[in-house]
């Protein structure tokens, strides 16, 4: 999977949106820490949480330090973690998921868990 590393404004990828977010973070588990990765995992079963909870609650929910948010956020190429939250925040100010949506990016998470790979990884 290429993660868009282009240039940041202000630490934030234009045109990113949450789904691009989970899907990005869902690439990367494999070649993360382990702290990472269990960070990504929980952020990927909750997605609901991260555009409204604290980077501290966050990160105690998901049983990491705070750090390391910062640094899997960085990973993707965002400044820090409220850069990447900013497109889960931004998603609640202008409504719910949509239904097709959520059901092919859960149904995607389905597939990765089985061990398949992504059509655009290969």
């Amino acid at each position: 999977m290429t993660i868009n590393r282009g240039s940041c404004h202000d630490g934030k990828l234009p045109g990113m949106t949450s789904e691009n977010v989970l899907e990005n973070l869902a690439g990367m588990i494999p070649d993360l820490s382990p702290q990472q990765a269990k960070a990504a995992a929980y952020m990927l079963e909750n997605p609901g949480v991260i555009g409204v909870r604290s980077l501290r609650e966050i990160a105690g929910s998901a049983g990491v330090k705070p750090n390391t948010l910062v640094r899997l956020a960085r990973s993707l190429g965002f400044g820090g973690f409220d850069d990447l939250r900013a497109p889960f925040k931004d998603e609640i100010i202008d409504g719910p998921d949509k239904f097709p949506d959520r059901a092919r990016r859960l149904q995607s998470l389905s597939r990765l868990e089985a061990g398949e790979t992504c059509p655009d990884c290969r």
